[in-house]
């Protein structure tokens, strides 16, 4: 399978800013937050890539009987975990389906193109 190329960070952290400023809610002290919520995408981005090589979404572990038991794959929890974190962060950034009201199906397309544009 063909490795894909994961959005730097800086890269994230840009596309929110501009986001930001074309929506009018930017302002110098969300930068921090900025950074926070682009490193959790990346985290999530780099997450996903590992789930999407994945076979299967159990594992199979030996308990102290020696009894197989079925669970989750660990990646798949980390990947859930962390699609919340990136939820709350962009929720703090006011950067929610909900917050976009007034922009237009161009700009809303545009947004999630953004987003959805992970690879390149």
């Amino acid at each position: 399978m063909k490795s894909k190329k994961t959005v730097k960070k800086f890269t994230l952290a840009s596309r929110i800013k501009k986001t930001l400023k074309e929506q009018g809610s930017y302002f110098t002290g969300l930068d921090a937050m900025i950074e926070i919520t682009a490193g959790n995408m990346y985290a999530y981005f780099l997450i996903m890539d590992d789930v999407e090589s994945l076979d299967s979404a159990e594992i199979t572990e030996k308990t102290r009987e020696g009894n197989d038991k079925k669970r989750i794959h660990p990646a798949i929890r980390e990947l859930r975990d962390q699609s919340e974190m990136v939820r709350r962060c962009l929720r703090e950034l006011r950067l929610t389906i909900a917050t976009v009201e007034g922009v237009s199906d161009d700009d809303m397309g545009d947004l999630m193109d953004s987003v959805n544009s992970v690879t390149e």
